[in-house]
């Protein structure tokens, strides 16, 4: 299914992330975001697209998901979605 967006790469995609909120936070540290205040940056303007599987059985689902929520939101002019998991229920 072909996808259209405004947004311009470079991406990093990111899936499964499960609730596992510290992981996700290295991941992004890893990937070169840096935690500015309380929202994430990359100095090349990288942006992330989140996959799906945010929260369902990790150690911090409610953090997690409000973390990526967040970011959709201070990245909302970059961001070109964040895709539907294989847990979501209709």
């Amino acid at each position: 299914m072909p996808i259209e967006s405004p947004a311009r790469g470079p991406f990093d995609l990111v899936g499964d992330v499960h609730g596992c909120l510290l992981e996700l936070e290295e991941l992004l540290t890893r990937l070169g975001y840096r935690c500015r205040g309380k929202s994430w940056t990359h100095p090349r303007k990288r942006k992330v697209v989140f996959l799906g599987d945010i929260g369902d059985r990790g150690p911090f689902n409610l953090a997690t998901i409000n973390l990526v929520i967040k970011l959709l939101i201070w990245w909302s002019r970059e961001m070109p979605c964040m895709y539907r998991g294989t847990t979501v229920k209709n």
